[in-house]
């Protein structure tokens, strides 16, 4: 009651305080943010890594096992999970929710920089992802084109626009599927090397050795110092073949004499229609507390900028959108409010035939 008495009696700070309230309810309605849910997920970070050929268990012994003994201990770390599959393993952190996930990155970083001479060598450096390591992309886009193949697609999306578009705010990473990617294939025919008395390994061994890039120390001279670099890394079928893999009675035994090299791109695991025809695909997952509304906002606006930059006759555009779904919700829950608005403004001034009526529920409802 005290209340009521102060604004009846001092009408200018009444009005001050209403101007401080609906002052308040504009800033704060303009840095609100709009999701399907309230953002209650835990940050959660994956560590993926790859390693060619190793079994279930030597995953879970080699890799799995010395990585979760290295991120136990990471400040706000609340559950860790893990799964190990033929030449994969992957490693779930969930963390509290007060607990930043950029920092929590940088931690599992440097954690896992710290074993990283631990892990055989063959296994390829752990992949960091700010999502569940099951999350699945909302978003897909795809490139097409009606001259360029789809492994040249493939390509120019592994080599461009994979980063690209992973540097987007709130986006964990990206994956493309369709086309394959480009690699070098060394197909050893087994009855030449057998006349040659020549194992696959010996083949492997030769390219470890041969195809290098190392530093070689420094040339210094009266007046300047030159690096130098002993460089030889093979890149095209021929040079793979001239490969020298052996001696025998004095004659070198290359790679063309055991086989042949070839460059090749299959889409043996997937393959991508759009519209009936090959493309490429690009899912785009988002991080785990990420607002997959304003990611599609954005990615749609870097379509438009990178859509300027590629080759003549590649077309990007967004082939499946998710939050579709989400942002007509919204705008049907914006459409109700207006209905309900104007429903209890006909019904107040039908039963109670006054104007000034009608301003308190224009006022109380949004």
């Amino acid at each position: 009651m005290k209340l009521t008495e102060i604004c009846i009696k001092r009408p200018v700070l009444s009005t001050v305080m209403s101007m401080i309230i609906i002052l308040v309810g504009v800033v704060t309605w303009s840095r609100l943010q709009v999701r399907q849910y309230p953002n209650v997920e835990q940050p959660k970070i994956s560590v993926i890594t790859q390693f060619d050929g190793a079994s279930p268990e030597i995953i879970e012994a080699q890799v799995t096992k010395p990585l979760e003994d290295a991120l136990s201990g990471i400040e706000g770390l609340n559950m860790i999970t893990s799964r190990s599959e033929v030449e994969e393993s992957r490693i779930t952190l969930v963390f509290n929710l007060n607990r930043p996930i950029e920092a929590a990155a940088n931690d599992v970083r440097d954690r896992i920089g710290r074993v990283r001479n631990k892990l055989p060598t063959d296994v390829s450096d752990p992949r960091i992802k700010k999502a569940d390591a099951d999350a699945l992309p909302f978003m897909y886009l795809t490139l097409h084109s009606e001259n360029h193949p789809v492994k040249e697609l493939a390509d120019y999306a592994f080599r461009y626009l994979e980063s690209q578009i992973e540097v987007i705010n709130g986006v964990s990473s990206s994956e493309i599927f369709g086309g394959g990617e480009i690699e070098m294939r060394l197909i050893l025919d087994p009855v030449k090397l057998a006349g040659y008395k020549i194992t696959a390994e010996d083949v492997a061994n030769a390219l470890k050795q041969q195809n290098v890039e190392k530093p070689a120390g420094r040339l210094i001279t009266e007046f300047q110092e030159i690096v130098v670099t002993t460089k030889a890394p093979m890149t095209t079928e021929k040079q793979f073949n001239q490969l020298v893999v052996g001696e025998r009675s004095g004659y070198l035994v290359r790679r063309k004499d055991v086989g042949h090299a070839e460059m090749k791109s299959d889409e043996t695991s997937n393959k991508v229609l759009f519209n009936g025809k090959p493309a490429v695909a690009i899912g785009i997952i988002k991080q785990s507390i990420a607002n997959p509304l304003e990611i599609a906002h954005d990615v749609k606006k870097q379509i438009v900028h990178i859509q300027e930059t590629l080759p003549k006759g590649m077309i990007l555009e967004v082939a499946n959108d998710r939050t579709i779904f989400i942002d007509r919700s919204i705008d049907n829950v914006y459409k109700t409010l207006f209905e309900a608005t104007i429903l209890v403004i006909l019904v107040i001034l039908v039963f109670l035939r006054s104007f000034s009526a009608i301003l308190i529920p224009i006022v109380a409802i949004p």
